[in-house]
């Protein structure tokens, strides 16, 4: 079975994956429940430097390896441009 979800305490390298990905504005980042705030990463897991109180220790393995952030822009240098995507089309059901 593959492994989908890292754990803390997170390496340097997937301390600076994390930040990476929360900041580059391709995907939603992780939020605090609390007051909405990005969450940050730190080695002992994510921490939310809005209201001090929130934490979290796992983080999905693409986020913290840096693939996702690889993939997309990848994408983006064969001209891929997610805004220009067609909508999915409705379902028959709505």
């Amino acid at each position: 079975m593959a492994i989908k979800h890292v754990y803390a305490p997170f390496t340097p390298t997937q301390v600076k994956n994390l930040n990476d990905f929360q900041r580059s504005g391709y995907f939603h980042p992780f939020t605090c429940p609390d007051c909405s705030a990005s969450l940050t990463a730190m080695e002992m897991g994510w921490r939310c430097l809005g209201c001090g109180e929130y934490t979290q220790d796992w983080a999905h393995k693409m986020m913290a390896d840096g693939s996702a952030l690889a993939a997309y822009r990848k994408l983006q240098s064969y001209g891929w441009d997610p805004a220009a995507a067609p909508a999915a089309p409705e379902s028959a059901d709505e």
